[in-house]
């Protein structure tokens, strides 16, 4: 088998295996002992095409050596975080690059076999997890996933993604056939998110479902959401449904106070911040992050870290709308606004080891990076 196929079959591999190995040290010693040195091994013997230096993913590289190097001028960093997150720096490097790269040179054979994994992946730990939670549902809970869906609302934004490229198959679908099987992955992610309370996720899926059927057929996307209008209309004179909904949005939420706290930090370290390792509790419910990606890069890497993750997001979404493929186009912006919505009030650290925001920011970011070459992207 040559190099370059054993590879790409462990990169599709490495993250269909975050929706079914469980616990998490299973998934991440597949990148470390595998994945991570086969990738650069690769990169530096020259078997694997290196990433293109567009503008994506220097910037990529920059936020990444950014959060990493805070941890010198950190404060209260406990030693586990330092270690934990020594390593989270180039782990996460190796990460985006691997996958740059994967896109970078994936046919329409392989994007489509990623598309696939992915898609049937998340569909079967949204139906394992919802068919746990209806033997076992307790009363107010809300629905927890396993492996890297396992957490109620970062397992929604995970398994988004995994939605989003159902959702692409079923758009790109003529057999019957195909459109059941990727209709119903699309429709057991979305009663995953629903059925897990998760008000971020459930509003990021929404938009970014409309953002790409919109880009693609935008006759489709005002039909959809009329039709999703009138669904929740007519659902809502149900008690069941209405009592649901009404405690789902009356939820108290601590949020406010926590990001209020966190700007109050924050005013003591305005420019550097207080390092990606940094442990230092919150007023609010004693909470250890300031659950909102931006709060967080301002808070960890200062405004520094914050403009340089704007800028990072910002790179991504105007190279994935001037791409001349509406199919393209409209996937890579469909998966970007996962981050982007939901990381107004959730998400921590941009850098992690193995962990759910891999999927969430990093593969949105790899896959608008490596689609389309520079001859491919519109001009101004």
């Amino acid at each position: 088998m040559p190099f370059e196929t054993a590879w790409r079959r462990l990169f599709v591999g490495f993250l269909i295996g975050g929706y079914i190995l469980a616990p998490n040290p299973v998934w991440a010693l597949v990148f470390y002992v595998a994945l991570a040195p086969l990738s650069v091994w690769g990169l530096i013997r020259g078997h694997i095409r290196r990433p293109p230096m567009n503008g994506v993913v220097v910037i990529g590289m920059v936020v990444i050596g950014w959060f990493w190097m805070s941890l010198v001028w950190g404060s209260d960093q406990p030693v586990r975080q330092i270690v934990k997150y020594v390593g989270a720096g180039p782990s996460n490097l190796v990460f985006f690059l691997t996958g740059v790269s994967f896109f970078t040179t994936a046919d329409v054979a392989w994007r489509r076999r990623f598309a696939c994994g992915l898609a049937l992946a998340g569909g079967a730990n949204a139906l394992v997890s919802i068919l746990g939670y209806l033997h076992a549902h307790p009363s107010g809970a809300r629905l927890t996933g396993y492996a890297e869906t396992r957490h109620s609302i970062l397992g929604a934004a995970v398994l988004s993604i995994a939605a989003l490229h159902a959702l692409h198959l079923f758009a790109g679908s003529s057999r019957w056939r195909e459109r059941f099987l990727w209709g119903a992955c699309v429709a057991l992610a979305f009663t995953f998110v629903g059925l897990s309370g998760s008000r971020g996720p459930a509003i990021s899926l929404g938009l970014a479902t409309l953002a790409m059927t919109g880009l693609r057929r935008r006759r489709i996307a005002v039909a959809m959401l009329t039709a999703a209008m009138v669904s929740v209309g007519a659902a809502w004179y149900i008690d069941g449904f209405r009592e649901w909904a009404l405690d789902s949005l009356a939820r108290p939420s601590l949020r406010p106070e926590i990001w209020r706290d966190t700007l109050t930090l924050v005013s003591q370290k305005p420019l550097l911040g207080y390092g990606v390792g940094s442990q230092r509790l919150l007023s609010a419910d004693n909470a250890t992050f300031p659950h909102s990606i931006y709060l967080s890069a301002l808070f960890y890497g200062g405004a520094v870290g914050l403009v340089l993750l704007l800028a990072l997001l910002a790179s991504a979404i105007r190279r994935a709308l001037k791409l001349p493929d509406r199919r393209d186009r409209a996937l890579c912006a469909g998966l970007l606004l996962v981050p982007i919505v939901n990381g107004i009030t959730d998400i921590g650290q941009a850098i992690k080891p193995p962990e759910a925001i891999w999927y969430i920011l990093w593969v949105p970011l790899m896959i608008a990076a490596g689609t389309g070459t520079r001859s491919d992207i519109r001009p101004k």
